[in-house]
């Protein structure tokens, strides 16, 4: 888990050395496809065709502005598609770990964020990152600090709240709030940066990848909102209903139903 998170960390910081932000943003919606395809072979849950019809509609999008990226860079491609199989590997770990192993969040947290240590130590190594931190001229001013700190404290608070959303719900829901963070990231790298570069073919793609994320945002609450109502009805049926006949018993049904709709989810 610690492996698939700073290897994750890495080849994100690299691909956004070349790839402007909104490209990087539509990319990396497609970690929602490995996340489904990971749910489906080390967790049995399936997905709904609503739900795969909105993976679709991502795919589509990312392929169009792909084709219309005007700054296109097959490594930082290469790097953003890494960052999206780590990262999917990394939820459903975490979804997986999490129901199996009992270990509260903060222990999960603390466990991921220990053991990450080494390999970010190699990283940071490797790139030669030590002597850039050390000759940097305002390391020691009070702003910078101030902002190092916030920083770390934000980092914290983004982790723990991926720990607990995936723990609680899903890795498929967490990434998908993950997705719909990229909406607003997607807009303000359009008209905040004037680096970015685009056409109509480009801003199509990037246009269907977000309608693509606020469709999937929607059918996983409707799905959310049947599961609720699912369970309230079995409530309501075992405290109403204790029939001893020889046949299976309403209960017995209802709970078929709702495990059924809960697997497809």
């Amino acid at each position: 888990m610690s492996l698939l998170y700073s290897f994750n960390v890495g080849v994100a910081l690299v691909a956004l050395t070349t790839l402007n932000i909104p490209m990087y943003g539509v990319l990396k919606r497609l970690t929602i496809l490995f996340v489904m395809i990971g749910e489906r072979v080390f967790m049995k849950k399936k997905s709904t065709w609503e739900v795969k019809q909105a993976i679709m509609l991502i795919l589509a999008g990312a392929l169009i502005a792909g084709i219309g990226d005007i700054t296109f860079d097959l490594a930082a491609y290469l790097f953003a598609f890494l960052s999206c199989f780590a990262q999917a590997a990394y939820l459903v770990y975490v979804a997986k770990t999490g129901a199996e192993s009992g270990i509260n969040n903060f222990g999960l947290l603390y466990y991921n964020s220990l053991l990450a240590i080494p390999f970010v130590f190699v990283f940071v190594v490797f790139n030669d990152e030590i002597s850039g931190v050390i000759s940097y001229e305002h390391i020691f001013q009070r702003d910078f600090l101030v902002c190092f700190t916030l920083n770390l404290l934000l980092g914290s608070l983004l982790n723990y709240s991926m720990f607990l959303c995936t723990t609680v719900n899903s890795a498929l829901t967490t990434t998908i709030m993950g997705q719909l963070k990229n909406v607003l990231q997607v807009l303000l790298g359009l008209f905040v940066l004037e680096t970015v570069e685009t056409n109509f073919v480009n801003v199509l793609g990037l246009t269907l990848n977000c309608l693509g994320g606020i469709y999937y945002a929607y059918v996983k609450y409707f799905e959310s909102k049947v599961k609720v109502k699912l369970t309230n009805g079995i409530i309501g049926n075992h405290n109403s209903d204790n029939s001893n006949s020889n046949g299976p018993s309403n209960d017995a049904i209802t709970i078929n139903v709702v495990s059924n709709r809960q697997t497809q989810v």
